[in-house]
């Protein structure tokens, strides 16, 4: 391909992901599934995201 001004190179990309640091278990246990306890649920994800 060269002789006709065709450079053909590989194309390739490196990138690099770091996963979160590992967290202990909070042992959080909610009963039930009323309002009061999916409102309890919501509030701990949030703390932890």
């Amino acid at each position: 391909m060269a002789d006709i001004g065709f450079n053909a190179e590989a194309a390739w990309s490196e990138q690099q992901v770091a996963a979160p640091k590992q967290r202990e278990r909070q042992r959080i246990v909610i009963e039930g599934d009323g309002e009061e306890q999916i409102a309890a649920f919501a509030e701990n994800l949030r703390k932890v995201i």
